[in-house]
């Protein structure tokens, strides 16, 4: 593991670590599906110690809900950034610079960003885990971090069947699954266009 080069991609995947909004690449849009509303309640709330998956066809917005929920929690719950990591599983830079991804970049990052251990964490730290699927034995690893009470795992992944199969015995009973389905028209529209959808479209004869 190269430890420094491993520091330099993850502070180049969480801007706000530095002062920077939430990208638009990540979230997307400002406009919220309903799923999203319920989501930001199980992130933060207190007694609910399950990791959160959304699982769901590739290109339907888990990644978005993602950005959307880490750009909630520093701007309206006032979460320090530092306290939100966010990894890309199948990211190429990650994998070039690590045989185990999840576990050497978690390392770096309570080592030098928050320079705290995981079980002496002094407050709520959030992990976002994109496209899960593509670590393996994720499951076991996640089973050794989940028992900290201030850590919490919000992970995303498109191959459903896989990522319930794996998790079916390291974390049986520890886990909620979140289906994300393509957009109902209605939905479509109200996240495109907000609560102000204009009335003049044309949706044919």
């Amino acid at each position: 593991m190269n430890e420094q080069e491993l520091a330099r991609i993850l502070s180049s995947m969480n801007v706000w670590w530095n002062g920077v909004e939430v990208p638009s690449s990540i979230k997307k849009s400002e406009n919220k599906r309903k799923i999203f509303y319920s989501l930001s309640k199980e992130c933060i709330d207190e007694k609910d110690k399950d990791i959160i998956c959304l699982t769901g066809p590739r290109q339907e917005g888990k990644t978005t809900l993602m950005g959307q929920l880490m750009d909630f929690q520093i701007k309206e719950k006032k979460v320090n950034p530092k306290r939100i990591i966010y990894l890309v599983a199948d990211n190429s830079l990650l994998k070039l610079n690590s045989d185990n991804i999840l576990i050497d970049s978690l390392k770096v990052y309570f080592d030098y960003v928050i320079g705290e251990s995981p079980e002496s964490l002094k407050a709520k730290t959030y992990v976002y885990l994109d496209e899960i699927q593509a670590l393996e034995g994720w499951a076991k690893q996640l089973k050794s971090y989940e028992i900290y009470p201030n850590l919490k795992f919000i992970i995303s992944g498109s191959s459903q069947t896989k990522i319930r199969n794996d998790s079916s015995e390291s974390l049986v009973g520890r886990i909620k699954f979140r289906l994300i389905l393509p957009f109902k028209f209605s939905e479509f529209l109200e996240f495109s266009y907000g609560k102000s959808i204009p009335r003049n479209l044309d949706f044919g004869p």
